[in-house]
């Protein structure tokens, strides 16, 4: 003899079909903070040694160099993800900071072949211990959007470009290391639906 479900079988029923119709949240992410592996330069001295924190420095002046492009940061951001901000640091000093001779931030971009992202550079003195600077973040975009392909491609560049203030005694400025962490969110699962749903029609035997 077959009889209706009950009310609490109904209950648990629906609840088993709302949980199949539920999208799961996308999920935020990062992947970092990534050192380059490649670093250039217009005229620094020991250029490399920005690749790692270890209080060796690449550095320069305003005659030697005006700052350092690092790439090869070797992200894998998924394909369809979604760039939600990006932080590039650099541990710096400078051996003078005073109103007369002094380094500071030249410009400070990110960018991808003839792509460029807006300029972050602070302009004030930098101090005369190694500090690590900031700049973007969780989110912030540098005023461009970014997609996974750009951020992964190995010529993807963060530059720091530096600016030096002095006369004799010179002043010189002084590059520890330079890192980048991206934020992203994946693409949303496709929705999972409960294929047999009929549950109004089951029969208790």
């Amino acid at each position: 003899m077959s009889t209706r479900p009950s009310s609490n079988i109904r209950s648990i029923a629906a609840l088993l079909l709302l949980a199949a119709l539920t999208v799961s949240p996308a999920l935020a992410e990062s992947q970092g903070p990534n050192s380059p592996g490649v670093i250039e330069t217009p005229g620094f001295t020991s250029p490399d040694e920005a690749k790692v924190e270890d209080d060796v420095f690449a550095y320069g002046n305003g005659t030697s160099g005006n700052g350092l492009s690092a790439k090869s940061f070797g992200f894998s951001i998924p394909e369809g993800a979604i760039i939600n901000g990006i932080l590039a640091q650099v541990k710096r000093k400078s051996n003078y900071s005073d109103e007369s001779r002094y380094s500071c931030d030249g410009f400070v971009t990110l960018k991808l072949g003839e792509e460029s992202s807006e300029d972050k550079a602070d302009y004030a003195p930098w101090p005369l211990e190694s500090t690590w600077a900031s700049y973007g973040g969780q989110n912030d975009t540098w005023g461009k959007s970014w997609t996974p392909a750009q951020v992964n491609d190995p010529d993807f560049t963060f530059t720091f470009m530096v600016s030096v203030f002095s006369w004799p005694p010179i002043a010189y400025a002084y590059i520890d290391h330079m890192k980048v962490t991206v934020y992203y969110t994946e693409a949303t699962p496709p929705v999972t639906r409960l294929r047999n749903s009929n549950w109004r029609n089951a029969t208790i035997r």
